[in-house]
């Protein structure tokens, strides 16, 4: 499932339907910002394998991301996200 805002995000997660995962950019413009997103995401989902994606926020990542996370820059192939994924949840598997 894709949203467009963190505010759609929220309401996603308040309705604590399953997920399995979190693809998340940094930069989300004005308001919350995609480690926001993770952290409140994984106050309901504890251990939710986080990704996120940037184009420039790479060093932000090590200070601000969420634990066991993974960054993939920009620009990126879906592949990397199936396989960091995949890392993150060992019980996947990638097709």
């Amino acid at each position: 499932m894709e949203v467009a805002s963190a505010e759609s995000a929220a309401e996603i997660v308040d309705q604590r339907g399953y997920l399995s995962g979190l693809v998340c950019d940094i930069d989300l413009g004005p308001g919350a910002d995609g480690f926001q997103v993770a952290r409140r995401t994984r106050l309901t989902y504890p251990g939710l394998p986080v990704v996120f994606v940037s184009a420039t926020a790479a060093s932000r990542h090590l200070i601000e991301g969420v634990d066991g996370s993974v960054f993939i820059p920009k620009p990126y192939h879906p592949r990397q996200i199936a396989e960091a994924l995949c890392a993150l949840s060992p019980h996947q598997a990638v097709a």
